[in-house]
């Protein structure tokens, strides 16, 4: 089984009626071997709730173990966009709670996930217990918003300075300060002024929120993440909730007074 919904509540949601409902975990009464459930979750969800629905899942499928499928959770993060699952080469950050299987590349666990990351240009990493893939994520997404921002910025700066921010790129991305933000986003999405990425604030809040709770959790001293939450939500707020999130750029040009300055040249 996969799912891919908008936060971890409607996984935990889903989890609640597999337990409830006898007959989704009845294991047939032919064969050796105690059947299984396999569940990949696609979701960008919290980390501590993942785990909690593993456990979950776990103590009901082991309460009557004869009559009953043994039930393994794996959660699959995913960054690419759109186009990166259309095209197979999805980045899949897994966590489960059978790691082998996402090493055994032959396992169908493998398989059924090399569907969206098995093409020349995907990967497939496999990080550990259960909880790990979406943990990976958050703090990734968490990176993206930070890079993002500190890029607007930057390329504002540029842009009121007089710079032209075309070949500015051009020269950071051989540089020390160079970022997949700067050499991806900036040049496809935000340059030519189309914001088409197809990730909303919606999803870059939620993201940075599971990022910043995971780290609160944990004790972490975080106050740039802490102000890239707050960023995010001032973005959101202004451009709502379905905007691309590649239009924060947008919020960074009107509050310097530049609208619409981080262009490509082709575009004067």
């Amino acid at each position: 089984m996969v799912t891919c919904v908008p936060t971890s509540n409607e996984v935990s949601q889903l989890a609640d009626t597999i337990v409830n409902d006898a007959a989704m975990l009845e294991a047939p009464k032919e064969g050796p071997n105690r059947p299984k459930l396999h569940w990949i979750d696609c979701t960008s969800g919290y980390p501590p709730l993942t785990k909690a629905i593993a456990e979950k899942l776990s103590v009901a499928s082991s309460e009557d173990a004869a009559a009953r499928r043994e039930t393994v959770f794996t959660d699959c993060a995913v960054s690419g966009g759109p186009h990166g699952a259309r095209a197979g080469v999805l980045t899949s950050m897994v966590g489960s709670q059978d790691p082998s299987l996402i090493d055994d590349q032959e396992s169908g666990v493998r398989r059924l996930i090399d569907c969206w990351s098995g093409a020349a240009g995907g990967h497939v990493f496999g990080l550990g217990p259960v909880g790990s893939g979406h943990a990976v994520k958050s703090v990734n997404n968490a990176l993206l918003a930070a890079n993002l921002l500190m890029g607007s910025e930057a390329m504002v700066t540029l842009a009121k300075a007089g710079v032209d921010v075309e070949a500015a790129l051009n020269a950071i991305d051989t540089s020390s300060g160079r970022t997949f933000v700067l050499q991806g986003r900036f040049p496809k999405n935000i340059l030519t002024r189309k914001f088409d990425y197809g990730f909303n604030m919606a999803g870059l809040q939620k993201d940075v929120a599971n990022a910043l709770r995971l780290m609160e959790g944990g004790g972490i001293y975080n106050p740039m993440s802490e102000l890239a939450m707050k960023l995010v939500n001032d973005a959101l707020g202004t451009l709502g909730p379905e905007a691309d999130h590649t239009e924060i750029v947008k919020v960074v040009e009107d509050k310097s007074e530049a609208s619409g300055c981080v262009k490509a040249r082709k575009q004067d």
